[in-house]
């Protein structure tokens, strides 16, 4: 029955079997072999008739002078003798196929092979070889995992390295950092069999430099074939006629259609990705005539970072650049179209608000403020900003409208910061400041908290009069270290009244202790090295670490405190 079952699967399988007896010479050499027995397939895939095969040599099957016969020899011998499989490649002339063989040991000098047409494999590497010699472009073939698998001599004289530097290698090793998460998404739309033309990257060279390469990607079968042009020359020259700004619009209209990256170039901003300055210079006329036509309104909001200055002077300027891209990705987030934001320069953004009130405006400009507040940079500690808001009057030009807009941001910054300040609103903020009042909506409800409040609010306006009155920095500084030591005591005591009442939120609040007096002692050093001015180390004692904490922090806790005050009233 076993050996039923096998005949029957040896004669009907669709692939091609054989199977020989092999030959010996007078000194016992394996040489040739002899066709014992074939299936159906291999009748197919040799277009040959079993009759014409059985008890034939494999020299009468595979004449001898084609491709591949001596790798054949070479195969019997190690086959018989280490009793071991081999493989191998030979060209049948008479029916132009390329065949694979297998070959492995059965018993008594008996062999088995097994056969695979392997013909498009050969013809395609034919085809690739011809494909690269024709052009003088850069031109490479890769599978669909982005491996390279063949490129041409324009590779090696365009990025300097050598041929075998590149294949077996991934197209995305050689590709600058930045450009990496649009490049794997040209290859995951490659690998879904659409053609990509015109994508810019920057690839690395043997040099370590980067040159910008243009790219026409083509899917075919499991392959994809790409050419490629050096356009550094080009990206080169636009972004110096774009810094200093001439012939803007017709090179603009010259590469638009070489490439919508460089144009892309001109509006954004390099470090945060959102638009620039050139952006709203030539977008904001359309939106002003726009917002008359229709009679709607239009706002503006201009917010500047706090204290940023000491963050460039404190941590130097690459954190600053983590710091404004982190700013912008967030802001980026909750400006919805047809809003646009923009960064204007150094820490600086503006965004503009089609359709928009002044109080949509303001609730948007409170929605960023917040979400900044809360953010943590795992560096710098709590980042702040000032918000200034205008809606644009009837007919008012850019000008007065963006001045208006960015008075009111700087009634934001002297008002104590971390605020958002509306034009038509001034008595929110206020210019100068003369002396802290003590607000009743500061009243925790816990008389210690309220006590220790107070007393800080007593020294800040001390340590105020103190700093107008243009004391000796040796007397200022021992005045701030004496209130520094009454902050730490009272976050102390903030923390265990906290931690007793059961405020949900007590880590957080914590959290915001430990930041800002990290940051407290990185401004004290930074004075002390002469790299801060006593005044911006004053004013983030008072502005920040003091009056701002209970505006924008304490406040939080004190509805938790109160209820807890009255439940504990109520069952006395």
């Amino acid at each position: 029955m076993e050996k039923l079952c096998f005949n029957e699967f040896f004669n009907n399988s669709p692939t091609a079997y054989s199977c020989h007896k092999v030959i010996l010479d007078n000194e016992g050499n394996p040489y040739d072999c002899q066709y014992l027995h074939i299936n159906k397939a291999f009748e197919k895939l040799m277009q040959i008739e079993r009759p014409k095969v059985i008890n034939k040599s494999i020299y009468d099957i595979f004449p001898e002078g084609c491709e591949g016969e001596n790798e054949w020899k070479k195969i019997i011998q190690e086959v018989n003798t280490n009793q071991t499989s081999a493989q191998f490649d030979i060209h049948h002339p008479s029916i132009q196929k390329w065949i694979r063989i297998d070959v492995f040991p059965l018993c008594n000098g008996l062999i088995g092979c097994i056969y695979h047409d392997v013909t498009k494999e050969y013809r395609l590497d034919h085809e690739i070889e011809g494909f690269l010699k024709v052009n003088i472009d850069m031109l490479c073939i890769t599978d669909m995992d982005g491996n390279f698998l063949k490129v041409n001599k324009a590779f090696e004289r365009i990025l300097g390295y050598q041929l075998e530097d590149f294949e077996g290698k991934k197209y995305i090793s050689f590709i600058h950092p930045e450009d990496v998460p649009a490049s794997n998404e040209v290859m995951n739309k490659l690998k879904e069999k659409q053609s990509v033309s015109s994508f810019v990257n920057r690839v690395r060279t043997k040099d370590g430099t980067y040159k910008y390469i243009e790219w026409h990607s083509e899917p075919y079968g499991s392959y994809i074939y790409l050419s490629a042009q050096d356009i550094t020359e080009t990206r080169e020259l636009q972004m110096k006629l774009y810094k200093n700004n001439q012939n803007l619009i017709e090179l603009t209209k010259v590469l638009e259609a070489k490439n919508k990256i460089l144009n892309d170039l001109a509006i954004r901003d390099e470090l945060t990705g959102l638009y620039n300055r050139h952006f709203i210079d030539q977008r904001i006329e359309k939106e002003m005539a726009q917002a008359d036509r229709k009679n709607q309104p239009l706002s503006m909001i201009i917010f500047d970072l706090d204290h940023f200055k000491c963050i460039n002077d404190i941590w130097g300027h690459p954190i600053g650049d983590e710091v404004l891209k982190e700013v912008a990705n967030l802001a980026n987030n909750l400006v919805c179209e047809p809003n646009f934001i923009a960064r204007l320069g150094g820490e600086e953004f503006v965004i503009i608000m089609p359709n928009t009130n002044l109080q949509q405006a303001t609730r948007v400009a409170e929605n960023i403020r917040l979400e900044m507040e809360h953010s943590h940079h795992p560096i710098v500690g709590q980042i702040t900003a000032s918000f200034g808001v205008a809606e644009r009057k009837e007919a008012e030009s850019y000008y007065s409208w963006y001045k208006r807009t960015d008075k009111a941001m700087y009634r934001a910054k002297e008002s104590g910061r971390n605020r958002v300040c509306s034009s038509e609103d001034q008595d929110h903020c206020f210019n100068t400041l003369v002396k802290i009042e003590w607000n009743e909506d500061w009243e925790s409800g816990n008389e210690m908290i309220d006590e220790e409040h107070r007393l800080l609010v007593e020294k800040a306006n001390s340590l105020f009069y103190l700093f107008l009155s243009d004391s000796e920095n040796e007397k200022m500084m021992k005045q701030i270290d004496v209130i520094l030591k009454d902050i730490i005591k009272h976050f102390c005591n903030e923390e265990e009244i906290l931690l007793d009442a059961g405020y949900p939120d007590y880590e957080k609040h914590a959290k915001i202790h430990e930041t800002l007096l990290d940051k407290v002692f990185k401004f004290k050093e930074a004075y002390q090295n002469g790299v801060l001015k006593l005044s911006e180390f004053f004013s983030f004692i008072v502005n920040d670490v003091i009056i701002g904490h209970i505006q924008n922090s304490d406040t939080d806790y004190f509805t938790h405190l109160q209820d807890n005050e009255l439940e504990f009233t109520t069952s006395l």
